[in-house]
């Protein structure tokens, strides 16, 4: 994240007010439910300084003007959990042509694909091998994270929607359970509770999820954290959900697809949380 410390013009350009505002904001960001890591520099909109060109009234600032910053910062990607697919459609062109076809299609994240790899299906667990990637109607031998892709596989197993197929060798399993504790943003004016039912939305799997406990509400004014026995409008908190059925989840900090989540309202279907998914219990 970067944090541009704007009117400098307005206290003279002073570097030790500079350093009193990168250091309060810094330790407030490390204090957040998931610390954040802060690329500051002193800027000043209105005349330009460290905007476009680097500042003739800050030459105690040694780092690249905002754009420049914007430009060639390097944006955290996922960590090479392994490839994970999370299956959005089965693909059955039910044709003379292509009788045999079944084809698994989804986004792919977390790692590389090959044909003739290994994978398991989750939360089943059966292994099969990887013999068709298919990009845009088009043959691949692999496939890059981030790509759109329908794979076939060796084995006629049943998949279907919501399962994820993933690198039977990775460098991080992701767990398969019905019971998670995440962070949460709360964004409706109608009360997280304790005891209340919702339906989560994780991937390519939807189910109904029971919020089983609030462990906390975070302060963001101060940093802290309390006990809480219900969240509301803007709130940021921790909660435990137990799932109506397994999800396969990977911890947010080391793979954001797979620790991503929602909470819809099950009688307006009103997206009213986000979630980052931490561990399960």
């Amino acid at each position: 994240m970067i944090l541009a410390v704007n009117k400098m013009d307005l206290v003279d350009f002073d570097e030790a007010t500079y350093h009193r505002i990168v250091a309060e904001a810094t330790a407030h960001a490390g204090a957040l439910p998931a610390p954040v890591v802060l690329n500051p520099l002193p800027i000043s909109a209105l005349l330009g300084d460290n905007v476009v060109d680097a500042s003739t009234n800050m030459p105690w600032f040694k780092g690249l003007p905002l754009l420049d910053l914007l430009e060639t910062i390097e944006v955290p990607g996922d960590h090479n959990v392994g490839a994970r697919l999370a299956v959005q459609w089965v693909i059955r062109p039910y044709s003379t042509e292509h009788h045999d076809y079944r084809g698994f299609a989804g986004r792919l994240t977390g790692g590389s694909l090959a044909i003739g790899d290994l994978i398991r299906v989750l939360p089943g667990g059966q292994q099969s091998t990887v013999i068709g990637i298919d990009r845009g109607g088009v043959p691949q031998d692999t496939a890059q994270p981030g790509e759109a892709i329908s794979i076939q596989l060796a084995d006629d197993i049943d998949i279907g929607r919501g399962d994820v197929l993933v690198a039977a060798v990775a460098s991080e399993a992701p767990i398969v359970t019905d019971r998670i504790i995440a962070d949460i943003s709360w964004m409706v004016d109608k009360p997280l509770e304790t005891g209340s039912r919702w339906i989560i939305k994780h991937q390519t799997r939807t189910a109904k999820a029971f919020v089983s406990a609030i462990e906390l509400r975070h302060d963001v004014a101060t940093a802290t954290h309390s006990p809480a026995e219900s969240l509301g409008l803007n709130d940021l908190g921790r909660v435990h959900l137990n799932v109506s059925v397994p999800l396969v989840i990977d911890n947010y900090d080391r793979h954001r697809p797979g620790g991503a989540a929602v909470l819809i309202d099950e009688a307006t279907g009103m997206t009213c949380a986000a979630l980052m998914i931490r561990d399960s219990e």
